[in-house]
C-alpha cells in the first residue's frame, strides 16, 4: 500500500545523468575524430544537423580536405540528441586535421533545468574537454 508513503523524486537526477551521458558521448566522438585523423593521416569532420538534432563524423576523401564523405559504422551513423537537450554550436562542422590541430570551438549542451556542459575544442591540439556549469 502506497498511501501516506513518501516516494523519492528521481526526475532531477535522471535529467542530470542524461545530460552528463550525452556530453561525455559528444566529447568521446570529438576525441575519436582527433585521434583517428592523426593516426590515419586524413582529416575528419564532425557535422551537426540542428533540424534533426543529430551529429556524425565524416572523413576527407582527398589530401586537400575539400570533400568529406560519410564513414560506415558507429562513428558515421547519426547520433541523436534527446529532445529535452539543446546543443548550441558556433558552426555545424568542425574539422580535425592530420597534424592534430582542429577548428577551435566551444559547444554548449543544455538540459531542461538550465544545467549545461561546455564542450571546448582546443584549436592547437584538437583536444576536446567538457566542463559542467550548474544552473543558478
Amino acid at each position: 500500500m502506497l498511501a501516506g508513503m513518501a516516494l523519492p523524486r528521481f526526475e532531477r537526477t535522471y535529467q542530470r545523468l542524461n545530460l552528463e551521458h550525452h556530453a561525455l558521448a559528444l566529447v568521446g566522438t570529438l576525441r575519436y575524430a582527433q585521434a583517428t585523423a592523426v593516426v590515419e593521416r586524413r582529416a575528419y569532420r564532425w557535422e551537426y544537423d540542428p533540424a534533426a538534432a543529430t551529429y556524425r563524423l565524416l572523413v576527407s576523401d582527398s589530401d586537400h580536405h575539400e570533400t568529406f564523405v560519410h564513414i560506415p559504422g558507429r562513428w558515421g551513423r547519426p547520433h541523436v540528441l534527446p529532445s529535452v537537450l539543446r546543443l548550441d554550436t558556433p558552426r555545424t562542422q568542425i574539422t580535425f586535421y592530420p597534424d592534430g590541430r582542429a577548428e577551435a570551438a566551444t559547444l554548449t549542451l543544455e538540459g531542461p533545468r538550465g544545467d549545461r556542459f561546455l564542450v571546448t575544442i582546443d584549436g592547437a591540439t584538437g583536444h576536446a574537454t567538457a566542463q559542467r556549469v550548474r544552473a543558478p
